[in-house]
């Protein structure tokens, strides 16, 4: 495994409130342990993804 052992748990309460906004946006996150993936159903959903996470992550 890479990283520390409180990375997964790091990496949740960092992530909980991106769920919450992408939900808002009506965009499906998927965590395990320390990555993630957002779901879209079409490039436009992407792009708009793209744009809220890098966002948020900042």
């Amino acid at each position: 495994p890479q990283g520390g052992v409180f990375s997964p748990l790091l990496a949740n309460i960092a992530l909980n409130s991106l769920d919450w906004l992408l939900n808002r946006h009506r965009l499906h996150l998927v965590r395990y342990a320390d990555d993630f993936v957002v779901m879209c159903n079409n490039r436009t959903q992407a792009e708009e993804a793209l744009i809220l996470v890098r966002s948020h992550l900042e």
